[in-house]
């Protein structure tokens, strides 16, 4: 383990410096302001200490043992690229990001993973899923309950493609995978997939408008009608969900509003941090919060560790003010107090602050996924009001049903801008489009699947 510090005027500075010294595995595991000795240190303003490590000795292939697969918790959608490891510090917690696997090298693994088994007995992962439930879970348990025996699938395989009558042997124990004949004592192809979009929480009418072109355009004799199924939902669903984006360009001011306690605080720190220090804009806060307790000065430490100003408004006049004062910078981002979305009177004092803003601004409503969909339409209703012009989705990582993403966008016509995964400031956040609150869907009913093993 290699540790070094560094003396640097902010944040921003301290990460180049350590990306540039250790490079992007870097860590940093503590940071404090210190003051220049001697007689300048009481007038020159403090600088920022960081202490930054990185893991000279990675593990070797030898010490792990051949064809182990990691384990990862299956509520966590995790989004794709590098993840960034540096600015974690912002969270007040360091993290590295573990070894991937090593694959077995020469023969191929005892185990089917849920999907492989799918695929080769041409059923759907809910179909193999449930019969597991039922037929061995309980054997099972013990540390293998992710992974059905490979040569049992294959066996299973085999008396399917000769045509022969299926043995007992098939549904035993271990070796208990539905074929496809017996996929049918479950419900049609047609029905499962019915109950897979339902199981994501697509609503009744989105899911009635797939299911009746999918009856019109897909064989479910075909070999390959399970894929052909997925992609076509796929694609209808990008199509549907692309019809809400279009020249989304970010205003200079943003405003995030939205219920009490989806995180909207949290998710305000992300973005500050990602427009400051990745993409070098000049960034101010502006609060409305000063009914939380501790509210302000939550804010106050994420800035003051970014580097950027934090400005308290009481009320319209002081917002007006603090717009003019920093209206040269790229954005100033407003947070908002928590509105329980059954409450008229403060959705309408939320609307006094909006009518004193002067410069180009965007209205973000901030929502839990993990929201039921029937109070996620009352919030949308009353929050109607302040004319929200996008949206971002909090806590996908507490949910593996994010139907509730597809539904809203499709409902309200407006795009889904940013979703988060976490508590990590600036890590836990992501831009996604049509294509990715899809992949999300489809990822977390994956998850789902696996879990309920």
């Amino acid at each position: 383990m290699k540790i070094k510090k560094y003396i640097a005027a902010n944040m921003g500075e301290a990460l180049r410096l350590v990306k540039n010294d250790l490079g992007p595995d870097a860590v940093i595991i503590a940071t404090r302001k210190v003051r220049r000795k001697g007689i300048l240190g009481y007038f020159l303003p403090p600088r920022l200490e960081v202490t930054a490590a990185r893991d000279e000795q990675p593990e070797t292939p030898q010490e792990k043992k051949a064809g182990d697969v990691p384990k990862e918790a299956p509520s966590r959608q995790r989004f794709d690229g590098n993840p960034v490891t540096i600015p974690r510090v912002l969270s007040g917690r360091a993290y590295q990001a573990a070894p991937a696997a090593i694959p077995a090298a020469t023969s191929k693994p005892r185990y089917y993973t849920l999907e492989e088994a799918a695929v080769v007995l041409g059923v759907s992962i809910t179909t193999v899923r449930n019969y597991i439930k039922r037929k061995v879970l309980k054997a099972e348990k013990k540390g293998r309950h992710w992974y059905i025996d490979r040569a049992s699938v294959e066996q299973a395989r085999e008396q399917v493609g000769g045509g022969r009558p299926q043995p007992a042997a098939v549904t035993a124990p271990v070796a208990g995978v539905p074929t496809p004949g017996q996929a049918g004592e479950n419900g049609s192809f047609f029905d499962r997939w019915h109950r897979r979009l339902r199981d994501m929480e697509i609503e009744a009418p989105i899911a009635e408008d797939l299911m009746a072109e999918m009856r019109a355009r897909i064989d479910p004799a075909a070999s390959d009608a399970e894929n052909t199924a997925e992609n076509f939902v796929k694609s209808r669903l990008k199509q549907m969900l692309g019809r809400a984006y279009g020249g989304q360009e970010l205003q200079q001011c943003l405003f995030l509003v939205g219920p009490t306690g989806v995180g909207k605080t949290t998710t305000l720190a992300k973005l500050a941090a990602r427009f400051t220090l990745f993409q070098g804009k000049k960034v101010a806060i502006a609060t409305l919060d000063t009914f939380r307790l501790g509210a302000v000065e939550q804010l106050k430490s994420y800035a003051e560790i970014i580097g950027i100003p934090v400005e308290v408004a009481m009320g319209p006049r002081d917002l007006d003010d603090i717009l003019q004062r920093y209206r040269h910078m790229d954005h100033i981002l407003v947070d908002t107090a928590g509105r329980p979305f059954n409450d008229a009177e403060q959705v309408r004092e939320l609307q006094s602050f909006l009518e004193v803003v002067d410069l180009p601004h965007d209205v973000f409503l901030v929502l839990g996924s993990n929201t039921k969909m029937r109070d996620m339409r009352r919030c949308l209703r009353e929050f109607e009001k302040i004319q929200y012009s996008k949206l971002i989705f909090t806590k996908i990582d507490e949910t593996e049903a994010l139907g509730c993403v597809v539904n809203t966008v499709h409902n309200v016509g407006l795009p889904v801008m940013y979703v988060t995964n976490g508590q990590n400031v600036p890590d836990d956040i992501k831009q996604v489009g049509a294509a990715d609150i899809v992949d999300l869907l489809f990822r977390g009913a994956e998850n789902n699947a696996r879990s309920s093993l």
